[in-house]
């Protein structure tokens, strides 16, 4: 009989995102939803079609945020806020580790769509949210460092 293995955490995993120079470690990353590709339609009804018909067209790998704890001036809030103001798009890695383990990484380019500071309140956690808008195909291999 197969056992069905055990399902992963998310624990230890990171998000980089291009500084103008090299892939930087966002810190403080809670978590991270994965871009999702949605098929795109083409209808492509003619006269002699019964209903209307379509034909798949390129996938459209969305939006996806990643919610990080937030604190302001640090490396993390300065790299965010600088792709916030910049309307070009820039490289991206998401790692995804397995019991702690470093597996797999998803690559890809995005422009920062919104920066989302925290609510200020006394007694509760800052977190920011930071929603990227991808630009092409999420690229999966083996991890490496």
């Amino acid at each position: 009989m197969a056992v069905a293995p055990k399902a992963g955490t998310g624990a230890k995993s990171q998000f980089f995102l291009h500084n103008g120079t090299a892939l930087t470690r966002l810190l403080g990353v809670k978590s991270i939803k994965f871009p999702t590709p949605e098929r795109g339609e083409v209808e492509i009804t003619d006269l002699d079609s019964d209903a209307a018909e379509f034909a798949p067209d390129l996938p459209d790998f969305g939006s996806f945020p990643v919610v990080l704890n937030h604190r302001d001036g640090s490396e993390t809030d300065v790299l965010l806020a600088a792709a916030a103001a910049d309307p070009n798009e820039r490289a991206f890695k998401i790692v995804v580790a397995v019991r702690g383990v470093l597996t797999n990484q998803y690559t890809g380019v995005a422009f920062l769509q919104t920066y989302e500071l925290p609510e200020l309140a006394q007694g509760t956690v800052q977190e920011a949210t930071a929603t990227f808008r991808m630009s092409g195909s999420l690229t999966k291999s083996a991890y490496s460092a």
